[in-house]
C-alpha cells in the first residue's frame, strides 16, 4: 500500500507479507507493533514486540502472524 493512513488503525494479518509505504512524515504516525513469529522492520530496523515507533497523531497498530510487515516512512 502507497498513501497515508489517518486516525486510529489496526492492520491484522496471517500468512504473508504486506509492505505500506506510508507518504506522511514519520513524525504524523505512532506505529504500535506486536507480533508473533517473523519479523516487523519500520523505517529499515527490526522492531521487538510491543514495541513504539513515534509519537504522531495518527495511530496505526500491527499485529502480525506469522509473517512479515515492512513499514517505509
Amino acid at each position: 500500500m502507497n498513501g497515508k493512513i489517518t486516525g486510529n488503525s489496526k492492520i491484522e494479518c496471517g500468512i504473508g507479507g504486506v509492505d505500506l509505504d506510508l507518504i506522511e512524515d514519520k513524525s504524523n504516525y505512532k506505529i504500535i507493533s506486536e507480533k508473533g513469529i517473523g519479523s516487523i522492520n519500520i523505517d529499515g530496523n527490526d522492531q521487538a514486540s510491543n514495541t513504539t515507533y513515534g509519537n504522531g497523531s495518527n495511530l496505526i497498530q500491527l499485529e502480525r502472524r506469522n509473517w512479515k510487515y515492512k513499514c517505509k516512512l
